[in-house]
């Protein structure tokens, strides 16, 4: 191998490291992009659990003026939640769907909010001192606690499923920082040839 040779293997070397380590950069990011949207509309899924049974307070209570803003963020909640599962657009935003690690945690928030949704939708249809509307009123407090431990146990799983996506990265890159160690060694031992 002629000497200029050894100086391009040896340049072409190190590129093919950094090629790998770029990739390997890009794929945690394109990944955990995906991810943070979600996560912040799940979080928002914690929070209108809890603002929906504050709107149902006032409903009991005689606001009548908070029904709509009842019916509103129930509505909300429903849509937010299907997109969620299966994706798509909301506020304006396109969201992938949910990971398959966490479809556990959607489907728990699925079954609380089935009677949950159900619950205040009544509440918020009827009178106060319409038949069922108490019962309701039981179902949605009973139901408020799970459905926001659910929404929160989905923004935990999120969590945990970008950091296992970055404990692989610092692997793959510590991997990629031995292979480019050896590329070395190889231009080392070509180069004494």
């Amino acid at each position: 191998m002629t000497l200029t040779r050894k100086i391009g293997f040896l340049l072409l070397l190190p590129v093919i490291g950094a090629l790998a380590t770029l990739s390997i950069f890009f794929a945690l990011h394109t990944q955990t992009a995906e991810d943070a949207p979600v996560i912040n509309l799940a979080g928002r899924q914690r929070l209108h659990a809890q603002q929906l049974l504050a709107y149902a307070d006032r409903v009991r209570a005689g606001q009548e003026k908070d029904r709509a803003a009842l019916i509103e963020l129930t509505d909300l909640y429903e849509r937010s939640l299907a997109v969620l599962e299966h994706g798509g657009e909301f506020m304006g935003q396109a969201f992938p769907p949910v990971p398959a690690a966490v479809l556990d945690e959607i489907a728990e928030i699925r079954q609380v909010w089935e009677s949950q949704g159900a619950a205040l939708r009544l509440i918020a249809r009827r009178a106060v001192r319409a038949p069922g509307v108490e019962d309701a009123y039981r179902v949605a407090q009973a139901n408020t606690p799970p459905l926001v431990a659910a929404a929160d146990n989905m923004v935990t799983a999120l969590t945990q499923r970008i950091q296992t996506l970055q404990r692989r990265t610092l692997n793959a890159l510590l991997g990629s920082a031995g292979f480019n160690f050896l590329l070395l060694l190889a231009g080392i031992f070509i180069t004494r040839q």
